[in-house]
């Protein structure tokens, strides 16, 4: 099977597909964060806690990785910090509902690799201009 590159160097087996892993402990945006992305032709891996995604990710490929920030176990941004360490650096999206400070806006521009930060409740079909950044820096379409 012929692989291509994805934005931070991950692989993928088609611009048709993506691997994604939702990384959050609510049930209800896991199941529509699955759903939906399904639709899109993407494969979902779910998670509820930080320390299983770093595992996760240090044993898969992934295109996008949507992480909440505060969760059992490790957080989001702990996540994020262990990923840098050890230079895995899939595509990021971080959520969260409880908002963020300027401290943790600052923390998060820091990392390359975390395309956006939005806040939950969310419009689901925001999802697709993450699928389409990364289609068009993967694939050039």
């Amino acid at each position: 099977m012929e692989k291509y590159w994805s934005v931070k160097g991950l692989l993928s087996p088609s611009p048709n597909y993506m691997k994604v892993l939702v990384v959050d402990d609510e049930l209800g945006i896991q199941r529509l964060l699955k759903e939906y992305l399904e639709s899109k032709n993407c494969e979902v891996v779910l998670v509820g806690r930080g320390d299983v995604a770093f595992q996760g990710v240090m044993s898969n490929d992934f295109d996008l990785i949507f992480l909440d920030l505060k969760m059992p176990g490790w957080s989001g941004m702990e996540a994020l910090k262990a990923l840098d360490k050890v230079r895995k650096n899939p595509n990021i999206v971080v959520m969260s509902g409880n908002g963020v400070d300027d401290d943790v806006t600052a923390e998060l521009a820091k990392y390359d690799n975390v395309l956006d930060f939005i806040a939950k409740p969310f419009e689901i079909n925001k999802v697709d201009s993450y699928l389409q950044v990364i289609k068009t820096y993967s694939y050039g379409g």
